[in-house]
């Protein structure tokens, strides 16, 4: 091989010192690694309260989408309640229209007819009971609970 191809002494001295030039030239060049500009333990309890905000948002979140399932089945117990609550009326009604008849022909004593025309007023207020239960979980998302504190009792 032709000995004009070989590097000598002082074209690797160069060659060294351009190569380290270049090296400190690029990294003096390169984009500034990035920092926070507040001291390091405030931003770590920064990051902490961040991470419990959100944590909390989330379990509201779901506790949230938890009680919507929660209404919308106490909204359809209590809906099932009032339709039950009216057909016994109905069927109360139409027998103490029954006894009533039967009274005033003489086959059934006054006692029977009024016991029959009390358990039509009590599934009256039975059919009202109902209706203000699910006026109360509409209003509140619970099962309704009856009591004075109430939210449809007030």
């Amino acid at each position: 091989m032709n000995k004009n191809f070989e590097p000598d002494d002082k074209f690797v001295e160069k060659l060294e010192w351009q190569l380290a030039s270049e090296y400190r030239r690029a990294n003096r060049l390169r984009p500034a690694v990035g920092r926070i500009a507040v001291p390091r333990g405030l931003a770590i309890v920064l990051l902490a309260v961040g991470f419990l905000t959100t944590g909390v948002t989330v379990i509201k979140a779901s506790e949230m989408i938890k009680d919507s399932w929660r209404k919308k089945i106490e909204v359809a117990r209590a809906g099932t309640d009032i339709r039950l609550a009216q057909a016994r009326l109905e069927a109360v009604r139409s027998e103490s229209a029954r006894t009533k008849r039967l009274f005033l022909v003489g086959v059934v004593s006054n006692e029977e007819n009024r016991l029959a025309e009390l358990d039509a007023a009590l599934s009256e207020l039975n059919v009202t009971r109902a209706q203000v239960g699910l006026a109360e979980v509409e209003a509140t998302g619970e099962a309704s609970c009856g009591r004075l504190s109430a939210p449809t009792a007030g």
